[in-house]
């Protein structure tokens, strides 16, 4: 067997998945695609061992059944129905999984003197895809002590996005291993070569982790009355990744510091539900 055999055979072997998707906007322009940007942005990670993957297409089916939705594709924006969105919330809940949320508020970035480091296309989601990362490693890295099967590593999928160039994301994730930038991500549980990208319909995974991303997000975005609801993402607490009983840092990461964030933009009701 020689070393491109083995380097397969050894990508066949992860013991994790991950999905991850998105939901708000990245642009800093006050106007993108003709719409006012979002104030949140998040990015959302669905994990799931890899002998569960396989059964996330059965369990996607089952939920759309129960809500009579003959497409079999979960796209929390296209559901009309608020009770048919909190179902699917409720039951994505149930599921042998663990989702990782990073909520990250732009007003912090609006009004940063380093603004400009963000400037650059995809700089600003790859900074959080990052934050991401690490949190993804750390949980699959507790979880491993439980799955026995596999080398340990994680697939990551992402959800394929319009102006994303997933090959220089590989290699600005090879920079920070190869330069030790960060010490955060743990690289025996993270391989650059089984990150990808899929359209949101070719996968389950994808689909499901929409839900959580379009719930987090509307637990801290305001609509056009100034309203959030929180009552989709209350529906997926007890799957978030938690560590030694901690929630915050781990299944939610808001950034920046709620702390320091003026009082109209702090999530107040997010984390009072969270108990954060």
């Amino acid at each position: 067997m020689n070393e491109t055999e083995k380097k397969k055979k050894q990508d066949k072997n992860y013991s994790f998945v991950a999905y991850i998707d998105e939901s708000g906007c990245d642009n800093f322009d006050k106007q993108h695609d003709g719409e006012n940007t979002s104030k949140w942005f998040i990015l959302s990670a669905l994990i799931v061992r890899k002998t569960n993957d396989y059964e996330l297409p059965k369990q996607r089916n089952a939920i759309l059944k129960a809500i009579s939705n003959q497409r079999n594709i979960i796209h929390m924006r296209k559901i009309k129905k608020h009770e048919h969105k909190l179902y699917i919330a409720q039951e994505v809940g149930k599921l042998p999984i663990r989702l990782i949320n990073i909520l990250s508020n732009k007003y912090s970035v609006l009004h940063s003197k380093r603004k400009d480091l963000f400037d650059s296309t995809n700089t600003y989601y790859s900074y959080m895809a990052r934050y991401l990362i690490e949190r993804i490693s750390w949980c699959c890295s507790h979880l491993r002590r439980k799955v026995p099967e596999g080398n340990g590593k994680v697939k990551i999928v992402f959800s394929k996005r319009g102006g994303m160039q997933y090959d220089e994301f590989r290699e600005y994730l090879q920079k920070l291993r190869d330069e030790n930038i960060t010490d955060a991500i743990n690289w025996d549980i993270v391989d650059i070569d089984l990150i990808e990208a899929q359209s949101h319909s070719e996968r389950a995974g994808l689909q499901l982790v929409d839900v959580a991303a379009f719930s987090f997000f509307k637990s801290v975005e305001p609509d056009k009355l100034g309203l959030i609801d929180i009552s989709y993402a209350e529906k997926l607490k007890n799957v978030l990744y938690k560590h030694n009983g901690k929630l915050e840092g781990y299944g939610i990461k808001i950034v920046p510091n709620p702390e320091t964030l003026p009082t109209n933009e702090k999530p107040t009701s997010l984390l009072n539900i969270l108990k954060l």
